[in-house]
């Protein structure tokens, strides 16, 4: 008994559908025709179509689409094995059941045509029921592999923010800020450029933590005016024998990167690379070639120590910050030739500076301008858009053309009459609006209020039932009588 439950309940739409579309049939055909079938040819009429629906639907789709290599062959024949089956099975019973005396030529062609509609619906239950299960299986993977990404996304993000603060902590000593503004004060009373130098190395802290907290990207020139400073800072230090030339080009003062790259560039170089020798300058170079923004630092190397290693753990620093900051689309390269000379070659395409000034003129500039208005081209996007709605919303019209295929059809071979398109087509215009109002606006409508939606989705159904029989008794003969005059006068 609980397994017979189970199965009504989980074919509940199922039952429910073929209860509607048999009410409807024969409603539909009776109240047309002013006839009814017997309950014993209803009876076998409709066990004979479910037996027909899921058969083709459940066996021989499955069998022929899964299996068979020569399925557009195969298939066709069976489908001609079916309805001639159908036919005979009823063709044979009709009589003994019922003495139906009804079966000629005319009965044949109808219950053949009911046939290959049946199997028509069929095919296409058979393709939602395997769309719908490729979508679950599809469903599931794509939560399995979203749930993975997940689980891998929270691991990285974890271990990007342990590695960002780590290296943030490398490059803000934040401790020392208030310090300086201390010992300046103190300073600038006894040497104004000691003074000078610890101003200009407290703006530096100060551009450097408020940056890299906020995480926004600075513009180049920003980062020139603090590489400016700490070369000025280091020239002090060694009396301005340091041997380095800075150069960069225009287009590149307005591009937009992470802070402190040049930067770390240029302090690695101080502190790792012998600056002082005349005949092998340092040199820092800034510019953008082929629409792809370049850092060049290239610097003869100091003595070898222990120390040096530490040369890596900056330029890690960088390369870390680039790929966090524009994945594998910036580039850090770094060479060291037979002279002791150490390169640092930094690229990033153009196009992953979003904030860019001045090249983003530039590219509006070399756009094309657009179509200029004419008749023709307004037709022509009017005719694209009308396609355009045709194929999003394909599906509402293929099954509005089906349904009223099968209505006319039906109708029509149940009483024998086919009236003209004239007739159909203002009652199908009238059901379509209607749906759609329906599912479209009253719906929304009533279920979009908390309170009392019962009671204002009775009212609303109501009243669209009143509309709907004021425009089908009034509205439209008075519209096909007008037609109909119109095209007696013409």
């Amino acid at each position: 008994m609980y397994e017979i439950l189970d199965f009504f309940k989980r074919n509940k739409y199922h039952f429910i559908g073929w209860v509607v579309l048999i009410a409807y049939e024969i409603g539909a055909v009776g109240f047309v025709s002013g006839k009814f079938n017997t309950i014993e040819v209803s009876l076998l009429y409709y066990v004979l179509n479910i037996l027909l629906f899921y058969t083709h639907a459940l066996v021989v789709l499955p069998s022929v689409l899964n299996q068979v290599k020569n399925r557009i062959a195969v298939l066709p024949p069976l489908i001609a094995v079916e309805c001639a089956i159908y036919v005979l099975t009823l063709y044979i019973l009709l009589p003994v059941i019922s003495n139906y005396k009804a079966i000629n030529f005319q009965y044949l062609i109808k219950i053949t045509w009911k046939c290959v509609y049946l199997i028509g619906f069929s095919s296409t239950y058979y393709l939602f029921r395997k769309l719908t299960s490729e979508n679950i299986r599809n469903m599931a993977l794509e939560k399995a592999r979203f749930n993975r990404i997940i689980e891998r996304k929270d691991i990285e993000y974890e271990l990007i923010k342990s590695n960002y603060a780590y290296l943030r902590a490398q490059i803000n000593p934040h401790f020392l800020f208030n310090l300086l503004n201390f010992l300046y004060d103190k300073v600038k009373e006894f040497s104004i450029q000691a003074a000078n130098a610890m101003h200009i190395l407290s703006e530096m802290m100060q551009y450097s933590i408020r940056k890299t907290d906020k995480e926004e990207c600075v513009s180049v020139s920003e980062e020139l005016n603090q590489v400016k400073n700490l070369i000025y800072l280091n020239q002090l230090r060694f009396d301005n024998k340091l041997q380095i030339d800075l150069s960069y080009s225009k287009e590149a003062l307005d591009l937009k990167i992470i802070p402190l790259v040049l930067l770390t560039l240029v302090e690695n170089m101080f502190k790792h690379g012998d600056l002082t020798n005349p005949g092998k300058k340092a040199s820092i170079h800034v510019y953008v070639a082929n629409d792809t923004f370049h850092i060049t630092a290239i610097n003869k190397l100091g003595v070898i120590t222990s120390d040096t290693v530490k040369y890596r753990s900056g330029l890690y620093n960088v390369i870390t910050r680039l790929k966090l900051a524009y994945n594998n689309a910036a580039l850090l390269e770094c060479l060291i030739d037979g002279n002791s000379s150490f390169s640092v070659h930094v690229t990033i395409p153009v196009s992953c500076l979003t904030e860019s000034i001045g090249f983003v003129a530039k590219q509006e500039a070399g756009q094309k301008p657009e179509e200029s208005f004419s008749p023709k081209n307004q037709n022509l996007n009017r005719t694209n858009k009308a396609f355009a709605f045709i194929k999003k919303n394909k599906y509402h019209f293929i099954g509005w053309g089906g349904f009223m295929i099968y209505e006319i059809g039906i109708i029509s071979l149940g009483t024998g009459k086919f009236n003209g398109l004239g007739d159909y087509v203002p009652d199908y215009i009238l059901n379509i609006l209607f749906f759609y109002v329906h599912a479209l606006i009253v719906l929304p409508l009533a279920f979009g209020r908390p309170k009392f939606r019962g009671i204002i989705l009775c009212l609303l159904i109501i009243l669209e039932c009143i509309v709907y029989i004021v425009n089908y008794n009034i509205v439209i003969p008075f519209i096909v009588e007008f037609f109909d005059l119109q095209n007696k006068v013409y």
